[in-house]
């Protein structure tokens, strides 16, 4: 809102030079910048020149009424909020004024500090509707630009209905996966140990899909690839199957430790004679642990029989979910097993 340090141009119309003089000096004092004019005609000329903020004028000017010198000005200059002043007291004049949109009228001697409250009020009101009607016009474009845009999504859904149905599905997917992994995350702070912590990664896979196994790994002091325990449902394999498994997979982990899908049938060179009969028909996912990028501290190997073939979803969420539970491991006091027998994690699933 203006108030009386806000400078503003104000135009003083009186063909007394007297009344102009001190009308310039007290509003400049103010900090206003003011031109005075001694007729109407030099107050339109000067108003063209540099619009003004306001008008303080006297009802009877040398060549013309004070009210028709405003109809004309505002004509050529746009609407001015304007202050009439009269050497006499006149009721119709002050009427007038008022119906023409005068923010007050004045009669001589003025009061000043009237007249500086007026100016203020005047020129606050002036800043409300510049306000209110710069507010309107963006309104009004705003509401230009959402209709465009309503017909424009309105042309794109007519004929890309099928793309969209598509993209909503994506995003649907999208977010049930985040669900899950904060759900999964949720629930490795719980954990206390390792063991909790690989319970939590096979019991997620496990609702995902029945007939699953796996083997746990961390790493030792010797920065070694250590079985710890190992998974299935509804039992574990035995525990030199599991062994052969995680250890036949180890290598191609640590040559490429991102999380990885393969088949036993395309990649029956990376396991012993002995153990074909046990992996035939396996798939398998390897999920990395690395709590910081070139830093491996663990692995887990899930797999599923049958030709259950893990899904890109799955391999997604596992890389999603890799570091969280890396920093967990990372963060557990408990590490391999020294009773040279590696636990079973979930032995009592069925």
């Amino acid at each position: 809102m203006m108030n009386l340090t806000t400078p503003a141009r104000i135009l003083v119309v009186d063909d007394e030079p007297d009344i102009c003089e001190v009308l310039r000096d007290a509003l400049g004092r103010q900090g206003h910048t003011v031109e005075s004019a001694c007729s109407a005609a030099d107050a339109c000329a000067a108003a063209e020149r540099e619009r003004p903020d306001l008008i303080v004028a006297d009802l009877r000017l040398g060549d013309g009424d004070g009210l028709d010198m405003l109809d004309r000005l505002r004509r050529r200059v746009g609407d001015v909020p304007a202050v009439l002043m009269s050497g006499r007291a006149d009721v119709h004049s002050a009427t007038e004024a008022c119906r023409r949109g005068c923010a007050d009228f004045l009669t001589k001697p003025l009061d000043l500090p009237r007249l500086t409250d007026t100016i203020r009020r005047a020129l606050a009101h002036r800043d409300d509707l510049s306000r209110l009607v710069g507010r309107n016009h963006r309104l009004r474009a705003l509401a230009h630009e959402l209709n465009h845009r309503r017909h424009q999504a309105r042309q794109q859904i007519g004929t890309t209905c099928a793309a969209l149905a598509s993209a909503y599905r994506t995003l649907s997917g999208q977010f049930a996966r985040q669900e899950e992994l904060i759900k999964f995350q949720r629930q490795l702070l719980n954990c206390r140990n390792d063991d909790d912590v690989f319970r939590q990664v096979f019991g997620f896979y496990a609702e995902r899909g029945a007939n699953l196994f796996g083997v746990a790994m961390v790493c030792d002091d010797k920065a070694e690839l250590q079985v710890i325990g190992r998974f299935g449902t509804p039992s574990p394999d035995s525990m030199s199957v599991a062994r052969g498994i995680a250890y036949s997979l180890t290598d191609n982990a640590l040559s490429d430790p991102v999380v990885t899908r393969l088949d036993a049938a395309t990649h029956a060179g990376l396991f012993p004679q002995w153990l074909a009969p046990h992996v035939q028909g396996l798939s398998f996912m390897l999920m990395p642990l690395l709590p910081h990028e070139g830093q491996l501290i663990g692995l887990i190997v899930l797999y599923r029989k049958a030709g259950h073939s893990f899904t890109a979803e799955e391999a997604d969420l596992a890389d999603m979910m890799g570091p969280a539970v890396a920093l967990a491991i990372q963060g557990s006091a408990a590490g391999p097993s020294d009773s040279g027998d590696e636990p079973d994690l979930d032995a009592e699933r069925s």
